[in-house]
């Protein structure tokens, strides 16, 4: 149940793109996952996202998306799911999931 004035909460794993020229946003390809409360950076032109929840369950996948080619690709899951924070730094996608921190390099 939602809260007064709240929106309900909506697992999603859409993405959308802006798309200046038209001043419009335009649908891409679903999320493998979805990633409510989850962290995301860009590295080397390429959108990761990982951790979060699914409704109430907390998720551990690690998704990387590649604008050019409109496809999502899943990789090894952080050792624990659950509300994530992450920054890239150094090359690195740094992601911490309560304590814990977790560094993805995609090298």
């Amino acid at each position: 149940p939602s809260l007064p004035g709240n929106c309900p909460d909506e697992p999603s794993r859409r993405l959308y793109r802006y798309d200046p020229g038209s001043n419009s946003w335009v649908t891409r390809r679903m999320a493998p996952h979805v990633h409510r409360l989850g962290a995301a950076g860009v590295m080397g032109g390429k959108l990761y996202v990982a951790g979060g929840f699914n409704g109430s369950t907390p998720v551990a996948a690690l998704d990387v998306y590649d604008p050019g080619a409109n496809q999502w690709r899943t990789l090894a899951p952080l050792p624990k799911g659950g509300h994530a924070i992450g920054a890239v730094l150094k090359g690195k996608l740094h992601v911490l999931v309560g304590t814990d921190h977790f560094a993805y390099d995609p090298g």
